[in-house]
């Protein structure tokens, strides 16, 4: 997975900025994460 910020579900992953994700949360569910790149 690549680093960023990510509204994750169930079974999705949305990426964006966070002032969207946070708008888009309430309509769709799931949780904000801040997540880091993997390397290898």
């Amino acid at each position: 997975m690549y680093g960023g910020t990510y509204l994750v579900g169930t079974r999705w992953a949305l990426s964006a900025r966070e002032p969207l994700l946070k708008e888009a949360r309430p309509r769709i569910g799931g949780t904000i994460q801040q997540l880091t790149g993997t390397s290898g």
